[in-house]
């Protein structure tokens, strides 16, 4: 697999420290990585990025939570996969009151291989 034909993730986490460890993971992987802040960042990263194909979110970021996220990444690239991660409420709270989930939840924390195993499910 060369880089250019290799899937690309995007990372969107507010945590610097956490971002930082889960891009450096996935490329462990040997997938390619972008990274975003926020959601904003995100958003143009998406437009600008063509080989992106799937959005790992944190559901719960200052301003444009994760679940607003996923709502906008799926109206300018309806294709693209997401997976969600969230440390903060529980997982069958949030899924009753989120609406519309685009993707699976990977709870935190979460170990590399569960990581790596999620995406591969998503990505095959």
């Amino acid at each position: 697999m060369t880089a250019e034909s290799r899937p690309c993730i995007l990372v969107v986490e507010d945590d610097d420290l956490t971002r930082e460890f889960v891009v450096d993971l996935i490329k462990s992987f040997g997938y390619g990585v972008a990274a975003a802040p926020n959601g904003m960042e995100a958003i143009r990263m998406i437009e600008d990025i063509a080989t992106i194909t799937l959005v790992f979110i944190d559901i719960t970021m200052p301003g444009l939570d994760g679940i607003m996220l996923a709502d906008m990444v799926k109206q300018h690239r309806p294709k693209l996969k997401i997976l969600y991660t969230t440390g903060g409420q529980g997982i069958s709270r949030l899924k009753a009151e989120a609406g519309i989930l685009h993707g699976n939840i990977l709870a935190k924390p979460y170990r590399p291989d569960e990581l790596r195993r999620e995406i591969e499910r998503i990505l095959n």
